[in-house]
């Protein structure tokens, strides 16, 4: 179960992110993605507690 909620907020977060910049920049390119994921990766390791 807890897998399925890691993947639901990773999921989640990237899509979201991704809209917001694609949005705020205007195109879909490589630097929307990159920022989506770091955005995931960080939002995750606070939800998991990873975070130091």
């Amino acid at each position: 179960m807890e897998m399925a909620r890691n993947f639901a907020i990773m999921k989640g977060c990237n899509e979201g992110i991704f809209c917001v910049m694609k949005n705020i920049r205007g195109k879909e390119d490589v630097q929307a993605s990159m920022v989506a994921g770091f955005g995931c990766g960080v939002v995750l390791s606070l939800v998991t507690g990873m975070c130091l």
